[in-house]
């Protein structure tokens, strides 16, 4: 038996038993060697016969946790499109040697904006609350938007700075994220906060992050309101 044809029966029993796209249940697992293996031949994998798909939903409810993927996800991707969802699932799993093996690989720009959980967390967000420097970068630099909001009205930099990361602040500064982009209108929760309407700056200042309001304050060359 050929590698390719080993690997293609191992995604066979993989998505005949976890009901879930193989590279997900690999990345969500932290099975990085199995994920590398797969992404290795993804190419010969992409066009093998598949059987019926389950419906996204049902990977979501049933597969991967109904917290994981929000419920407009659509149909269960092919093999290459499977990227994006594993990149989020991993996040999700916190399993960051397999996104840094999904993201050596490659992961379309689109896919990796399009995932989240309920709470509208993208990859970034996931990796920004588990204060992942090399993470945050490496999503930014394969075209992870930082302009995403999640339902409290957030972009990840407003997490960042809540935090006081300094470290992850100036990479967000670096891509040209805005240290004064304000937070949205949420839900009740996030009002009875008082976070809404504020910046990153702001959010910063309040928490007493000394280091992140002067890092912020370079950046633009004057001092905030």
């Amino acid at each position: 038996m050929t590698r390719v044809n080993l690997t293609r029966t191992i995604v066979d029993a993989l998505e005949e038993w976890y009901s879930k796209p193989a590279l997900i249940h690999a990345a969500s697992t932290g099975q990085a060697e199995l994920l590398a293996l797969l992404l290795t031949h993804s190419a010969h994998l992409r066009d093998m016969p598949r059987p019926t798909p389950t419906p996204m939903s049902e990977y979501s409810m049933a597969s991967l946790g109904s917290s994981m993927f929000s419920a407009a996800s659509c149909a269960p991707p092919s093999f290459y499109g499977a990227r994006g969802p594993a990149l989020f699932a991993a996040c999700h799993s916190k399993e960051w040697r397999c996104v840094e093996v999904l993201l050596t690989a490659g992961v379309p720009r689109g896919n990796i904006n399009s995932q989240c959980d309920a709470a509208k967390r993208t990859a970034l967000h996931l990796a920004v609350q588990a204060g992942q420097v090399s993470i945050v970068a490496r999503l930014l630099e394969a075209g992870a938007s930082h302009q995403a909001y999640n339902v409290f009205g957030r972009q990840p930099l407003h997490d960042a700075c809540a935090s006081g990361n300094i470290d992850i602040v100036k990479t967000f500064l670096h891509y040209a994220a805005d240290p004064v982009a304000r937070v949205r209108t949420g839900n009740q929760a996030l009002h009875k906060s008082g976070d809404e309407g504020k910046t990153p700056y702001q959010l910063a200042k309040a928490r007493r992050h000394e280091s992140v309001c002067r890092c912020i304050e370079e950046r633009l060359g004057y001092t905030p309101t």
